[in-house]
């Protein structure tokens, strides 16, 4: 949440931003979502939440890269502000998953256009870092 506070947001993005993993992680609803913070706070975590359970995971992950190419740039934003949270830990504490994670992300970031510009570069910077770090290779 705090990498979405420190640029343009909106209130609604903030709530996303805090809320996005619930309904994959969770036995809380849309509804109960839409019930507690509204219907455009519910929209946009809906917007996040994976929709692709079919196939292994190299077919779910190039579906949900397809539907992310799709989704709002508000809730882009937040999917990049995610990412960039989650990277350095994932990079530090694992990184063979993190080669496998890294690649899933560069397949969504070429269709995830319209998110905010700054957080685009600061999450292909990220890239760009393991490859050092861990050798990562593109």
């Amino acid at each position: 949440m705090e990498i979405v506070r420190r640029i343009p947001h909106t209130d609604e993005m903030l709530a996303a931003a805090l809320l996005h993993d619930t309904i994959e992680d969770t036995a809380t609803t849309r509804e109960d979502i839409a019930r507690e913070f509204g219907e455009p706070v519910a929209a946009l975590v809906m917007e996040l939440t994976d929709q692709c359970h079919d196939g292994n995971r190299a077919t779910r992950k190039a579906a949900e890269a397809k539907r992310l190419g799709t989704i709002s740039p508000n809730a882009q934003t937040v999917k990049l502000a995610d990412f960039i949270s989650n990277t350095q830990s994932i990079v530090a504490g694992s990184p063979g998953f993190a080669k496998v994670y890294l690649r899933e992300k560069l397949q969504v970031f070429s269709v995830m256009t319209g998110g905010d510009p700054n957080l685009y570069r600061q999450a292909m910077a990220l890239i760009e870092d393991a490859k050092t770090s861990i050798g990562f290779r593109a």
